[in-house]
């Protein structure tokens, strides 16, 4: 994170390295980075990835009893914003940092 972050400041500010140098540094990552639960009471959970990798991101999908029922894999620099019975409803934004709304279907098996 650090290394983004520094990366994105003016190359005159020398000072901007040492906050981050002397923050705590966690000795693990989270396992997820978002929990969605869905109209039908499904739990949905991100597995953990940086949020500014633009990698394919994915899901597990829990019933409402906290069985596992499946993996799923979005497309990359998709937000999801809200998951209904039969569609997807994500943000996607494009190189001009402009963001998009886009819906998919969902097919529950």
């Amino acid at each position: 994170m650090m290394e983004h972050w520094v990366g994105r400041a003016p190359t005159e500010r020398t000072d901007v390295r040492r906050p981050f140098e002397q923050w705590p540094r966690a000795t693990h990552k989270p396992w997820i980075s978002a929990i969605i639960v869905d109209d039908s009471g499904f739990v949905w959970t991100e597995q953990y990835e940086d949020y500014w990798n633009k990698s394919p991101r994915t899901w597990d999908v829990f019933s409402p009893a906290g069985r596992h029922l499946a993996t799923v894999t979005m497309p990359p620099g998709l937000r999801v914003q809200h998951i209904g019975a039969s569609l997807f409803l994500c943000v996607w934004r494009d190189e001009f940092d402009v963001d998009h709304v886009r819906m998919y279907s969902l097919r529950r098996g």
